[in-house]
């Protein structure tokens, strides 16, 4: 039994330092700022499923919605306003 839950522990350590080591080999990372005007009837759900193709897949929905409420310091993401122009900042790897 001991040496059943070693065994998983070594398993489990070795696979958090292979995915570890894949993403550190991807390259560091970048945040670049992208401007962009809201339009009418846009949320900030909407507009981060916009631009998460736009990045290098670092960050769910959610997180890149915190950033940009972040970035631009809204308080309330339900007082958006057509024309509106926020900034999305996004990750990319440097190549």
């Amino acid at each position: 039994m001991v040496k059943t839950a070693k065994l998983l522990v070594v398993l489990a350590l070795a696979f958090i330092a292979l995915v570890w080591v894949e993403e550190w080999a991807k390259g560091p990372l970048e945040t670049v700022q992208v401007q962009h005007t809201v339009t009418e009837g846009e949320c900030l759900w909407d507009i981060a499923a916009y631009y998460m193709d736009k990045q290098d897949g670092v960050k769910d929905r959610r997180r890149l919605i915190w950033d940009i409420r972040q970035a631009n310091k809204i308080e309330d993401p339900g007082r958006l306003q057509p024309g509106q122009v926020i900034l999305i900042p996004l990750q990319r790897r440097i190549r």
